[in-house]
């Protein structure tokens, strides 16, 4: 299991470790792997990616907007739970996208 920022040629998260310490990971549902970014800023809007391989490569594409930035020690959480901070949500199995409008 690994988070992408799309145009990095790096992880953001592989498993538990992190590539800096504004990152990390929740995993306080089972069923869920949270990233979270911690002092937040402009330049963090984009496309993110979480990619899970177990049997075949599955992929799962979040458009993150910064309305505001935020204060050091808060932190804004992407979760399936609460689409209300996504854009859009794209899904992608193998190499089939398509785009779902029902964030669920």
């Amino acid at each position: 299991m690994s988070w992408w920022r799309e145009g990095s040629l790096r992880e953001l998260t592989v498993g538990h470790q992190v590539a800096s310490q504004r990152y990390s990971i929740d995993k306080s549902d089972p069923r869920s792997w949270t990233l979270v970014i911690r002092n937040v800023t402009q330049s963090d809007a984009g496309n993110y990616i979480c990619q899970i391989n177990l049997s075949k490569l599955k992929e799962k594409f979040y458009r993150l907007s910064v309305l505001r930035t935020f204060t050091e020690n808060q932190a804004l959480e992407t979760t399936k739970q609460d689409s209300t901070k996504l854009n859009d949500e794209y899904v992608k199995d193998e190499a089939t996208p398509y785009k779902n409008m029902s964030h669920q």
